[in-house]
């Protein structure tokens, strides 16, 4: 089986959730790749943090602009990666602004 997890916040609770479940889909042979968005957050040593089958794509997703223009990088990939299931993290409309 083919699994893609698409997720913009690599960090802390959101990337310990994609970490255990991409993990434990590589450890029953499914084909895992991570779309991954990096923000200041995100360990230096992601990658480290994955089973060694797992294929980490880094898609910048952080502003506005950048959603915008990783969807058709997103979807070339899905579409090539000929995926049974997809895990979208719900990214795209995230607030990518802040209140003071």
């Amino acid at each position: 089986m083919n699994v893609i997890h698409i997720v913009e916040s690599t960090a802390t609770g959101t990337l310990s959730m994609v970490r255990l479940n991409a993990n434990s889909q590589a450890e029953t042979e499914c084909n895992v790749s991570v779309i991954y968005n990096v923000r200041d957050e995100t360990p230096e040593d992601l990658s480290n943090l994955f089973h060694p089958s797992v294929t980490l794509i880094n898609v910048q997703m952080m502003s506005f602009k950048e959603k915008i223009s990783s969807l058709p990088k997103i979807r070339k990939i899905v579409t090539d990666f000929n995926t049974d299931a997809a895990f979208f993290i719900w990214w795209l409309f995230r607030p990518t602004c802040t209140f003071g």
